[in-house]
């Protein structure tokens, strides 16, 4: 399974999960997703 980053600025990011090619007509996509936020706050870590 491939995760597709659809989207980063630098301080976020918008990931689509777990899409495959696939031929087999059974699979669907989960349309599941991920948002990465950097935290400015004190004691936070950057994420890379």
């Amino acid at each position: 399974m491939n995760n597709i980053c659809l989207y980063d600025d630098g301080k976020h990011k918008y990931y689509l999960l777990g899409w495959e090619e696939t031929e087999d007509p059974n699979m669907v996509p989960t349309n599941q997703y991920l948002i990465v936020h950097e935290n400015n706050s004190k004691g936070g870590k950057k994420y890379e």
